[in-house]
This record gives structure tokens, C-alpha cells and sequence, in this order.
């Protein structure tokens, strides 16, 4: 599948920033292994393995227009995100 790496090698060879100038690599920063690392939280939803997301609000950062950005990434499951108390989802009315 393209996109998809065929070798850890390959994920050190990535750029993540730039210093100075020069490009900062993963591997500059740790070691990539192929492996398994044991879960230590499992997220569900009504029974089902799901998949958890927690987003803050930034300084200076408009948080509806955030919500607004996550919910056109994935509109179906926006559909069935519930809010933090106190926090807003995708699927909240502005009402």
C-alpha cells in the first residue's frame, strides 16, 4: 500500500524539523523498532475497541474552529463523539 514503510530504516529518514538550517531526522532523536510494546489503556465505545482523541485548546487558538476542522476529517465519526464536561464536539449544536 503506498505510503505504508516496508522498513523501520525508512522512518528514520524522516525530516520532523529543522535546526540551524539543517534537517533534524527521527533517527537523530531515537531508535526506530520494529516490535510490539504492551498496551497499557484499551478505549471503547459501547463495548467496541475505539479509538480515543483528547484536544486541548492552545493559547491565543480558536477552539470551534478546531473542533470544526476535526469533525471534516472524520464527519461519521464526528457523529458519534461525545464531549469532555465542559468541553464541545464536532456534532454540538452551536445553538
Amino acid at each position: 500500500m503506498p505510503g505504508e514503510f516496508t522498513d523501520p530504516a525508512q522512518i528514520g529518514g524522516l525530516v520532523v524539523a529543522r535546526h540551524e538550517g539543517r534537517a533534524v531526522y527521527v533517527r537523530d532523536l531515537g531508535r526506530v523498532v520494529d516490535g510490539f510494546k504492551q498496551a497499557e489503556t484499551i478505549s471503547r465505545y459501547n463495548g467496541v475497541p475505539s479509538v480515543s482523541l483528547s484536544i486541548q485548546k492552545r493559547a491565543g487558538e480558536n477552539i470551534i474552529r478546531i473542533c470544526d476542522e476535526c469533525g471534516r476529517c472524520s464527519p461519521r465519526r464526528a457523529r458519534v463523539c461525545r464531549p469532555a464536561s465542559g468541553s464541545r464536539s464536532p456534532s454540538t449544536s452551536r445553538g
